[in-house]
């Protein structure tokens, strides 16, 4: 199962189950899967602070300056950045930066969404890693992308059929250990 896309929400809107399968078919990519949610994330808020700043400029199309005339363009941009950048590590959006947005409970939302995928990704990692060594030399390598089902089987000796026991079993003993814990945001 894919993640189409990486919007505020679209992980959450999934049930348990499938979130857990989104990892399972995307284990060696999910951490960039996360980066893509925290990219559009501050995308929202800066293309927020733009629809903000253009409305302030009226019907003339006339830019106002704000703030310290003598600040360049650069430093504005590297001030941001800082100020998103603490805010997406720490979780503090109270910054004067964020007064005036209308789309806060969204940043909100975004954020604890990529605090959760963060989580249940690390869960899931824990669950695979407890999962029983003689279904272990399978699962992650396939989960890894470094071997596919027959290249296992060659190198183990067992049949396509064993090998896909193995997943399976290493699939529910992730399922088992990880959705329990995941709650629905529905």
């Amino acid at each position: 199962m894919e993640l189409r896309e990486c919007t505020v929400g679209s992980y959450f809107r999934k049930k348990p189950s499938v979130r857990a399968d989104i990892m399972f078919d995307n284990y060696e990519n999910f951490p960039q899967i996360i980066k893509c949610f925290e990219s559009n994330l501050r995308l929202m808020i800066l293309s927020e602070k733009a629809g903000i700043r253009n409305a302030r400029r009226g019907e003339l199309g006339v830019r106002i300056q704000e703030g310290n005339w003598k600040s360049s363009p650069t430093e504005s941009q590297a001030l941001i950045n800082l100020t998103l950048d603490k805010a997406m590590e720490t979780g503090d959006f109270s910054d004067d930066f964020f007064k005036d947005m209308k789309i806060m409970q969204d940043v909100y939302d975004g954020y604890t969404e990529i605090m959760v995928m963060n989580a249940e990704y690390e869960s899931f990692k824990a669950a695979l890693d407890a999962i029983p060594d003689y279904d272990k030399v399978v699962v992650k390598p396939f989960l890894n992308r470094s071997k596919t089902r027959g290249e296992l089987a060659d190198e183990l000796g067992i049949t396509l059929e064993a090998i896909s026991q193995k997943i399976k079993r290493g699939k529910k003993w992730i399922r088992d250990n990880v959705v329990v814990y995941m709650a629905n945001y529905d």
